[in-house]
């Protein structure tokens, strides 16, 4: 299927859309052009020309003028921009009715994919003259960003109350209930518990630093909480990895594997949680030493001093072993064991009656489960990807490199933050939305609370 042209076919004459064409190029464009260079031309005049009678009136002339004179670079870079990119499309579209034969050359189809692209870059470029061009559009950014930081604030806090009270649900539910107290479950507790170190020990420093722009505590109580505050953020997201490889590798068993006796016992398992975490911890350590508490004369910050720490550049290489090690292989891992799981679910076949019902229903509990640890996975995933990839840039990027500096980068750092934040909120949320058995447990802990709240 191809979108094309068809001019005669709509309105039958052959020379019509030349005419069209030309009487376009003409009333829209080179009139347009000439009759700003002239109104341009008598502006300039007009400017030089200017004589500011008295001193007091003088001053307040200049101003005006001044004001007048960024406005006109602007207005005049916007429409020099403008017909710089526009021009090498028309002349392409004009070439293509006096010399057709041109067109079918190698250097006119590059000519014209390089003009087209000139054109979209037309789009970007308006936005970008306007900001370097006019100060009144700085003062508005610089505006927005002060209002982004309050929606910051009040995201975070919101993050936090959700975040806070949906993990500590979950693992008391999976602790009261002794029924979901299966690997599966466990594990999620184990990310739950995971996820409740944002809460409990990045977000409340985030907001602080938010709201004073410095770090707060100094001495060696300010050390330890920049060193912990970190690293505990990161053993989280790496306690959540290995917890999601735990819970495939148990979905895995679970249906590939039915009637086999479980591969790895309730110990086991309990084991494997203490294990995610002491690997997690030995994993960032290094956080422990790298972080410190560095003082400006305007404010005290917490940093990471890496080459100070460790010397050498070995931070990039550290970033790119630990993505590739405890996110892209288990990424690929899960990837595998989960299409692997989708197949054999697909091909499962009921034998006989009775059996076919009790097979039908444990390949029911079975779906309803594996639906909710690929919810918890994709999500998992789809949050940190970008932050990831934001830290191997600035891994591999110079320190001085100006990219760190730019409004674009700054909102991208922001944003991609934010989703590894709002991934330890909605963890929570998915279980109890796809899983009858956490929403039962929780139902039943809200009525006898508000029973005992009613006795009181």
């Amino acid at each position: 299927m191809w979108c094309e042209l068809q001019w005669e076919e709509a309105f039958g004459e052959t020379n019509s859309l030349f005419i069209y064409d030309l009487v376009e190029a003409i009333v829209f464009f080179c009139i347009p052009v000439v009759l700003l260079l002239i109104l341009y031309s008598i502006i300039l005049i007009k400017l030089k020309q200017q004589v500011h009678p008295g001193e007091q009136s003088a001053n307040i002339e200049e101003q005006r003028t001044r004001r007048n004179k960024k406005v006109l670079k602007m207005a005049t870079a916007i429409n020099l921009a403008f017909f710089i990119c526009w021009a090498p499309l028309l002349f392409d579209r004009i070439i293509s009715y006096f010399a057709p034969d041109l067109l079918s050359s190698c250097i006119a189809m590059v000519y014209y994919i390089v003009s087209q692209f000139i054109v979209f870059a037309n789009y970007a470029i308006n936005p970008i003259i306007c900001l370097l061009s006019s100060n009144n559009y700085h003062h508005a950014l610089k505006r927005l960003l002060k209002t982004l930081k309050t929606g910051q604030t009040v995201a975070l806090s919101l993050i936090l109350v959700v975040s806070l009270v949906g993990n500590s649900l979950i693992v008391l539910i999976v602790y009261k209930t002794p029924t979901l107290r299966k690997p599966i479950n466990m594990l999620i507790a184990n990310m739950a518990m995971s996820d409740l170190l944002y809460p409990i020990f990045l977000f409340p420093v985030r907001l602080a630093e938010g709201h004073a722009g410095s770090w707060l505590i100094g001495g060696t109580l300010g050390q330890a909480l920049c060193k912990i505050h970190i690293f505990f953020a990161d053993v989280s997201s790496l306690v959540s990895i290995q917890s999601l490889v735990l819970i495939t590798v148990d979905r895995f068993v679970a249906v590939v594997v039915p009637l086999r006796s479980p591969l790895v016992s309730r110990k086991l398992y309990l084991f494997f949680i203490v294990a995610t975490w002491i690997v997690a911890m030995a994993v960032h350590s290094p956080y422990l030493v790298a972080y410190k508490l560095v003082k400006y004369p305007e404010r005290l910050m917490c940093k990471s001093l890496w080459q100070e720490a460790f010397g050498g550049n070995t931070y990039p290489n550290y970033v790119l072993a630990g993505a590739i090690v405890f996110f892209y292989i288990p990424f690929v891992l899960l990837v595998i064991l989960y299409s692997i799981i989708l197949i054999k679910l697909k091909k499962q076949v009921h034998p006989g009656e009775q059996s076919a019902n009790a097979e039908e229903q444990r390949t029911r509990r079975n779906r309803n489960v594996l639906k909710m640890a690929i919810a918890i996975v994709v999500v998992f995933f789809i949050c940190w990807i970008p932050l990831l990839s934001n830290g191997i840039i600035v891994g591999f990027s110079a320190p001085d490199s100006r990219i760190f500096s730019s409004c674009s980068f700054y909102l991208y750092f922001i944003v991609t933050l934010f989703m590894t934040y709002v991934n330890c909120a909605i963890n929570p949320i998915i279980c109890l939305t796809l899983n009858s058995n956490y929403r039962q447990p929780l139902k039943r802990l809200v009525s006898c609370c508000a029973a005992d709240a009613v006795e009181d």
